[in-house]
């Protein structure tokens, strides 16, 4: 009945969208004897992978992904009038970029997943006879969905597919119960446009091409579609070299690409990407309608701290850390920890309610509790969690009560196998909680908790201790490890000082600088900056420890240890941590800087406050910092940096170029050491046991590898 239903939804959508004449020719791609099916050798106008394979993603058909072709063809674009199309926002709404109905995909496709998505391909050319081809992927289900074509008068439309009309493709690696289908559309043009619609709510475009079978294809100029936003605008900086015209062409539209598409929002890019993207001088109407300043202000602006003044990564969502990286999680965790998402929660998962009922009907992927009584709580089923492995538990939910209190957790163990209010840990409540839409994600840090150890038995949940009535609604509960890292902090005071530097705007600064000193006090406090004069890294996990022992065939694994801590992100950095001690280090430059500039300039207005720091002392504590690198992490014996110091005292040196490089630029590496590096990375001295010698480090010749000892013993 829901598929008949479904059907008859989606084709009455269609048909009142558009008119009722049909025309052209619509096939479906089978795929069973290979991808040898999928013309990958066409006269292709306009093709395009969707993002989904350079992501990461296993979800590819065999070895053909579509990509861009060159600047000449047809370009398409968005139309998200009427709510059909929608964005999966894998970091804060607020620090996209603003989509219009004529941003080409280009410009977008890097943070968007298209769900139902209704966009036009313009720049046809009248007369001409087009192929397309579509894949698209569904979800999961027997859920049906329809794709329909429109130029001008003339509409074609699919039957609804499904996952048992036989119209699927076999050899896709998707996860299970996930299924996709290729759709092959020959039509001619009767205008310079098609327009195209998806429905179905789990179904995603995954990518296109589109082929000229007339040939004489022609660019035409749209407003819609501007063919020359590829192109460099007339205010954007050159670079002019006598003789190297073409060369200096090919950088400048390298960087205006750049320029027109801002990275999405992480932390940890944000030393990087602001000098990346802040220094080209162009009007101000440019700027704003690149939105390269916009995006960079408001993510820097926005950026989360915890109540300790750790800065959240704003990586995309998954099941990991909220502020911290996507993995690991529990589910990497070999079963020493635990988690129920998306539907997965309630009495078929052996949870039960205490002082509240629990309703039958369906409400999709969370599990909804009505409280009855005040008390009431939630109770888990039977565990065998180990505490070393779950630091948090976080619980993504949405409560509306009369009232409530703070909620709290309360756990058994092994050895304590009655709850107590000895092992409670409160939490904010929903509503004051951070989250994304209108989830509230609760990380509990359980860690802290003296008596949190052991083997974790059961956990109880009480929402809303107070209430009387109320509903909570509840889309997981899991624990987690602590995935945050410790170059969050450094990267943000630099981005910061940067965008700053480059666009002198007081407001930004006047808003941030608190924000600034206190993601310092976290490096200087939390993480041992001061102690130490480099960072020990004290997250729980982050011992530098790799995850495994024993050789290829007989690893025996130890989950939870060598959680990374930046953006290499395999590897156990962690504990004494040469790469965040060095981005300790131009932090603490740059916030002295700051400091600085704030006591020369009092029109400025800015607050000095108990929270002020004193440049000439961060100065002074930096030339200790940059002692103590030198001197704890240099490799007298392989003349370079080691990447860290385990919590057994073990050094691990996997001839790190990026890190030692790095040193260099910060200034850290005395003029010896930077010498003695840059001869072994020019080849000019030999390491004896690197794998990678000579010339071989410049193998791939825009940059060295990024190390040159073969790693098989040391991953998180």
């Amino acid at each position: 009945m829901r598929k008949v239903v479904l059907t008859l939804f989606s084709m009455l959508f269609l048909l009142g969208f558009w008119g009722k004449v049909e025309a052209g020719n619509i096939n479906y791609i089978d795929l069973a004897e290979g991808v040898s099916a999928l013309d990958t050798s066409g006269r292709f106008v306009f093709g395009y992978d969707f993002g989904i394979a350079d992501r990461g993603s296993k979800q590819t058909v065999g070895d053909v992904r579509f990509v861009p072709l060159g600047a000449q063809g047809a370009y398409a674009y968005l139309g998200i009038e009427g709510g059909v199309f929608h964005k999966e926002v894998w970091s804060k709404e607020d620090f996209m970029p603003p989509i219009a109905a004529g941003d080409p995909l280009e410009k977008i496709l890097e943070d968007l997943i298209y769900r139902q998505p209704r966009f036009t391909i313009c720049h046809l050319t009248p007369g001409n006879r087009y192929k397309l081809q579509i894949l698209i992927r569904h979800g999961a289900g027997d859920r049906p969905f329809t794709v329909a074509f429109q130029d001008g008068d003339i509409t074609d439309r699919t039957a609804a597919l499904d996952q048992g009309d036989g119209r699927t493709i076999p050899g896709l690696d998707l996860p299970a119960a996930h299924w996709a289908a290729a759709i092959l559309y020959e039509w001619e043009a009767q205008t310079d446009t098609l327009e195209i619609a998806v429905s179905g709510e789990t179904a995603h475009v995954y990518g296109l091409t589109l082929e000229d079978l007339s040939g004489g294809h022609q660019m035409a100029e749209d407003s819609r579609c501007p063919a020359t936003e590829l192109r460099p605008s007339e205010t954007f900086p050159r670079f002019i070299v006598p003789e190297f015209e073409q060369e200096m062409a090919a950088l400048r539209e390298l960087f205006w690409r750049h320029y027109i598409n801002p990275i999405r929002g992480c932390t940890l890019w944000q030393d990087w990407m602001t000098y990346a993207a802040l220094w080209p001088l162009t009007s101000a109407a440019e700027a704003k309608q690149y939105n390269y300043r916009p995006f960079h202000r408001n993510f820097l602006l926005k950026a989360d701290f915890d109540e300790w003044g750790c800065v959240a990564t704003h990586q995309h969502a998954s099941y990991a850390h909220r502020d911290g990286w996507p993995f690991p999680t529990f589910e990497h965790s070999m079963g020493k920890g635990a988690g129920w998402v998306r539907g997965k929660l309630g009495e078929a998962a052996g949870w039960s309610c205490v002082g509240a009922t629990a309703p039958k009907e369906d409400e999709g992927e969370v599990w909804s509790v009505e409280i009855t009584q005040p008390g009431a709580y939630l109770l888990s089923p039977e565990l065998a969690v180990d505490a070393f492995n779950a630091p948090f538990v976080e619980i993504r939910w949405k409560r509306k009560t009369d009232g409530g209190g703070d909620p709290y957790v309360e756990w058994t163990t092994e050895d304590e196998p009655d709850f107590s209010p000895e092992r409670r840990m409160s939490f904010p409540g929903a509503e004051h909680d951070r989250g994304k839409g209108s989830l509230a994600f609760a990380s509990i840090p359980l860690y802290r908790h003296p008596l949190w150890k052991g083997t974790i038995k059961r956990i109880r949940v009480f929402p809303a201790p107070d209430a009387s009535s109320g509903k909570i609604s509840i889309n997981a509960v899991m624990t987690q490890y602590d995935t945050r890292h410790t170059i969050n902090n450094s990267n943000f005071i630099l981005g910061c000082r940067n965008y700053f530097v480059w666009t002198g705007e007081l407001d930004f600064l006047r808003a941030n600088l608190g924000r600034m000193r206190r993601a310092m006090q976290w490096l200087q406090q939390e993480a041992g900056g001061l102690e130490h004069g480099c960072i020990l890294d004290p997250l729980p996990g982050h011992d530098g420890r790799p995850g495994y022992t024993g050789p290829p065939g007989q690893r025996v694994f130890l989950p939870g240890h060598g959680v990374g801590s930046n953006y290499w992100d395999i590897l156990p950095f962690g504990h004494f941590d040469c790469y965040s001690s060095n981005y300790y280090y131009k932090a603490l430059l740059a916030m002295a800087e700051i400091e600085e500039a704030v006591g020369h300039h009092p029109p400025w207005n800015l607050p000095a406050g108990g929270d002020a720091f004193d440049p000439q002392e961060l100065r002074r504590h930096s030339e200790r910092v940059r002692r103590v690198i030198q001197k704890k992490f240099w490799d007298n014996d392989k003349g370079r940096f080691v990447g860290w110091i385990d919590a057994d005292s073990n050094r691990w040196d996997y001839g790190f170029t990026f890190l030692n490089l790095e040193l260099i630029e910060s200034g850290v590496a005395s003029e010896k050491q930077a010498r003695t590096i840059l001869d072994w990375i020019s080849g000019r001295r030999i390491i004896e046991g690197d794998t990678s010698t000579g010339e071989d480090i410049y193998h791939w010749r825009l940059a060295p590898r990024a190390t040159t000892l073969r790693n098989i013993e040391c991953y998180q």
